[in-house]
């Protein structure tokens, strides 16, 4: 193998280190969310949501599209996983209708009703967990943003830092150790990652 065949070699793989590491950010940032509700029924449907928006944004950088693609495809994509999470029933041929938006509707109004009443952990409303899924849409967006198009490794850690802050402020004193341990785990492991891609992409360790 060349040295040319080498380098990018190393360069293809610490690219889907970089990106797998970014997954581990999002997987903290479920974890951190997951403060918020009683027993664990909300880490399926969350980590779903988690797996469907890398998958889209990795599709659609590695397939040399836009950000202006990527800020039109992850809206559309979001509300569709939604749907099929949470209302599968409301798709017509795959679609969602206006049963389904009737449906995300009455879930939203109701966790807005009971937001500031009921105290954390929560039972793991639909509609809580439609906006904690929103949350970590948002997050993989910016932080794909920032880590794969910027390469700007703190930027690409603030949406996770931000998830777990709020976090923070509503949950109680349950699984604050174990969760803020993940935390940190995940944001040391890519800054390291991002370090020795940046250092290897420019020739040396």
């Amino acid at each position: 193998m060349t040295t040319e065949r080498q380098a990018h070699f190393w360069d293809d793989r610490l690219e889907v280190a970089r990106e797998l590491t970014l997954v581990g950010l999002g997987v903290a940032s479920v974890f951190s969310l997951g403060r918020l509700f009683m027993g664990t029924s909300h880490l399926g449907p969350l980590l779903l949501h988690l797996a469907a928006a890398t998958v889209v944004l990795v599709t659609v950088r590695r397939t040399n599209l836009s950000l202006l693609v990527a800020a039109l495809v992850t809206p559309l994509a979001a509300a569709w996983v939604t749907v099929l999470v949470f209302h599968p029933r409301t798709l017509f041929a795959g679609l969602p209708t206006m049963n389904s938006l009737d449906a995300v509707r009455a879930d939203l109004d109701r966790a807005f009703s009971l937001f500031g009443e009921a105290p954390t952990p929560a039972e793991p409303e639909t509609g809580f967990l439609i906006l904690s899924a929103a949350a970590l849409w948002v997050a993989a967006f910016v932080a794909d943003w920032a880590a794969m198009r910027l390469r700007t490794p703190v930027e690409a850690m603030l949406p996770a830092g931000t998830i777990f802050v709020f976090a923070a402020v509503l949950a109680d004193d349950h699984q604050r150790a174990a969760v803020t341990a993940v935390a940190l785990l995940a944001a040391l492991t890519y800054f390291l990652v991002h370090r020795v891609a940046t250092q290897a992409r420019g020739g040396h360790w």
